[in-house]
């Protein structure tokens, strides 16, 4: 009998997602409001605010940004559609008025954060989706938790990584 290892990946990646999802709620980093913090920041993300961007959230700014600014490459990540790739910017994922989160904690102290809009939510427990429509249908950012405070984690939305679900899979 043949077996087909992209099937074997692909079923294994949708049971630890699944895994993963079903487990993220009961975690969290005692005295982190998570709530306040997630809205502060989607806020700060959807407003352009780039300022407190650099500030609150990149603890190793000078990679990122300059001069309180983001780079002109993570900003044009952030804020500019991609046709040729088919990605949006993420004020046409998620308006201040529209957008849902989901948590999934990796460790004590590092989640990712998942958003979208409220159409869309329902679809952060399909593998296809998660792999399909970051940055099309929802944003990503992974974030440590140090001092209660959320900050990115080792990059900005997963701009120099290709997605938090990408559709190769090392084995």
């Amino acid at each position: 009998m043949k077996i087909n290892i992209n099937i074997i990946q692909s079923m294994l990646m949708t049971f630890s997602i699944t895994l993963t999802l079903a487990c993220s709620a009961g975690n969290s980093s005692s005295g982190l409001k998570l709530g306040y913090e997630i809205d502060t920041f989607v806020k700060a993300l959807i407003e352009k605010n780039e300022n407190l961007l650099v500030s609150d959230y990149l603890e190793s700014s000078k990679s990122f940004s300059t001069q309180g600014k983001l780079n002109t490459d993570i900003y044009n990540f952030l804020y500019m559609s991609d046709q040729k790739n088919g990605t949006k910017a993420v004020t046409e994922i998620v308006t201040i008025n529209n957008y849902k989160t989901k948590v999934i904690w990796q460790s004590d102290d590092v989640l990712t954060l998942l958003i979208t809009n409220s159409n869309n939510y329902s679809q952060f427990n399909s593998i296809k989706f998660l792999e399909n429509s970051w940055m099309k249908e929802y944003i990503a950012c992974e974030f440590i938790v140090k001092e209660n405070k959320l900050v990115f984690y080792q990059n900005v939305c997963f701009a120099e990584t290709g997605g938090p679900f990408s559709k190769d899979y090392d084995i």
